[in-house]
């Protein structure tokens, strides 16, 4: 069987909204949501979009990733960029998990026009994002407004995916046994784990006499944020701290994740914590930390 749903041709971007729809399914809508912003910013509007999986060539995938990689995006500062290798990476991982879906699904039998033209290099694309240090993470907290250093705070302490962070509701802490509560990140079994200190004293300070209801942090609006305006005023601050890269989000998230295996907290806790699997931080990580001085156990980060 080579055809998508009501027999029509499985074309590219089919793929892509079928695929969004399974992890709908099997993460919510957040995870979704993300996903189909990207497939509508990348593919929808690219001639891949309309080819025919069973049809496809490796050249026309070859093609794709130059486009996607070479195109310039527009920063905060409302400027023309080139992207960045990490956030290139991410995209071309997206489209390759639809294509392999359709495989999983029986749609299609052979992956061999994408096996190579789309792969991703993970872990070279991890190395190069910089290590935000202790100093630098305190300024960026310092240098957010008052409506947003909850959500500068949680980006330096939770090494979570900003989709995930952004849908996190109150219930998704338990102030009594300081354990965190997620089905997010997960399929068959949701996460329950216990914080380190400081991150149980953070969100235990932030959710004080708020419904279990109500998203865990929200704009002063109290409405919820989205990922654009969340980037958005990320970069904004970590700008004005003087951030060594222009993914800030990425490199808080690779920093916090670092802290946290080199202060002892176990690889299969930050896994799930973080939604990467054991074996991926593993490959990733165990150099990094191991090689370098432990740091002390007590904090994360400076929480000013």
């Amino acid at each position: 069987m080579q055809n998508g749903p009501n027999d029509a041709p499985l074309t590219v971007l089919l793929a892509c909204h079928r695929f969004t729809e399974k992890v709908r399914a099997a993460k919510g809508d957040a995870a979704a949501n993300e996903l189909a912003a990207r497939y509508r910013r990348w593919v929808e509007s690219d001639p891949l979009a309309g080819c025919v999986l069973s049809k496809l060539t490796s050249d026309q995938l070859k093609q794709f990733r130059v486009r996607l990689i070479s195109a310039p995006v527009t920063g905060a500062d409302s400027k023309l960029r080139p992207r960045q290798p990490a956030t290139a990476f991410r995209d071309l991982a997206v489209v390759r998990a639809a294509l392999n879906q359709a495989i999983a699904d029986g749609l299609v039998t052979d992956d061999s026009a994408w096996r190579s033209a789309l792969r991703v290099t993970r872990e070279a694309s991890r190395h190069q994002l910089p290590y935000i240090t202790r100093s630098l993470r305190g300024q960026f907290i310092s240098v957010a407004s008052k409506s947003f250093k909850p959500m500068a705070q949680a980006l330096c302490l939770l090494p979570l995916p900003p989709s995930v962070l952004i849908s996190l509701k109150v219930e998704s802490f338990d102030v009594t046994t300081g354990e965190f509560h997620n089905d997010l990140l997960v399929g068959d079994a949701p996460l329950k784990l216990a914080l380190p200190p400081d991150v149980s004293s953070f969100l235990t300070e932030i959710i004080r006499d708020r419904l279990g209801s109500e998203r865990l942090i929200v704009r002063s609006s109290g409405a919820a944020w989205s990922i654009r305006g969340l980037s958005r005023r990320v970069q904004r601050y970590a700008r004005a701290a003087e951030f060594p890269t222009s993914s800030p989000i990425q490199a808080l998230r690779h920093s916090v994740i670092i802290d946290m295996l080199r202060s002892g907290i176990s690889y299969a806790a930050v896994g799930q914590l973080s939604g990467i699997s054991v074996s991926t931080l593993s490959k990733l990580y165990e150099a990094i930390c191991d090689n370098d001085a432990p740091v002390s156990t007590k904090r994360t980060i400076p929480t000013q």
